[in-house]
């Protein structure tokens, strides 16, 4: 922990984004200003080892969910079907899809050369 920098005692941070993108700063501000009121909104709390969203904003005050927001009719019920999907490499497909991206590429107008990667 480094030392703090101010001794105000009526200062608040306030982070729309309190979740993992922001975590550093958020704790460099809790360091900087210990006094400080902090109040933080995810989506994505996190709670690990080296991150934790509570730790520097404290208790939930409210928790709002996806099933909060489909009973509220503010989101549609969703749906989820767990899928593998077969990513292989397949070269006959490759090729087809080169042969059809070629064939779209020729009829039009276009004379920009295209790159393949």
């Amino acid at each position: 922990m480094t030392e703090a920098t101010t001794t105000l005692t009526r200062a608040a941070v306030v982070d729309s984004k309190a979740g993992i993108t922001r975590y550093g700063l958020a704790t460099h501000l809790h360091d900087a200003f210990p006094q400080a009121i902090f109040m933080g909104m995810t989506g994505t709390p996190t709670s690990a080892e080296d991150r934790d969203t509570q730790g520097v904003f404290g208790d939930y005050v409210d928790i709002y969910d996806v099933a909060d927001s489909q009973e509220d009719k503010t989101t549609v019920p969703i749906f989820y079907e767990a899928r593998v999907i077969d990513l292989a490499n397949n070269e006959q497909n490759d090729s087809d899809l080169y042969a059809d991206l070629d064939a779209l590429l020729d009829d039009d107008e276009d004379d920009r050369p295209v790159h393949r990667l």
